[in-house]
């Protein structure tokens, strides 16, 4: 045990407080700046399949037995475009790791390409109407070991 010593890093972490529910509120109203799916659907998955997949296909999303707690993931990519840890994903009912979802976005009508980046806004608009998720970045002090501290400072 000597050998372990702890250290502070400070780490970017997401909060995620989810109320689930069908929202009535125009996601335009809410948040004006991001784009929106023209036509989404997101439905539980039956129980019983443990292989999921997400990302774009084309101009559509689709996710395909996904736990919240991915979808999430995914839409909020770190700036490097690396993903979250589960760890650094904050709050949430228990659900959120457990529950899978079968979720499809079109991005519009047309056949034009759209960008991965894009397609993580509309994501994340959907996941604010959907499911009432409410984000903010905060940076914390969590304890790390002392040779992974050095490696990121060295970053």
């Amino acid at each position: 045990m000597k050998n372990l010593l702890l250290a502070t890093a400070r780490v970017a972490v997401i909060i995620v407080p989810v109320a689930f529910g069908v929202a009535t509120a125009s996601l335009s109203a809410q948040n004006p700046g991001n784009p929106a799916f023209e036509v989404a659907s997101v439905k539980p998955h039956p129980p019983g399949d443990a292989s999921f997949s997400i990302g774009p296909a084309g101009d559509r999303f689709v996710a395909t037995n996904v736990p919240l707690r991915r979808l999430v993931q995914w839409a909020y990519p770190l700036p490097s475009g690396r993903l979250f840890l589960d760890s650094r994903i904050i709050g949430g009912p228990r659900w959120i790791g457990t529950d899978r979802f079968d979720v499809q976005g079109k991005a519009r009508a047309d056949a034009r390409p759209v960008s991965v980046e894009q397609l993580r806004l509309m994501a994340q608009s959907l996941l604010e109407d959907r499911f009432q998720l409410k984000t903010h970045r905060e940076m914390r002090e969590l304890p790390c070991m002392a040779s992974f501290c050095r490696r990121l400072a060295r970053r």
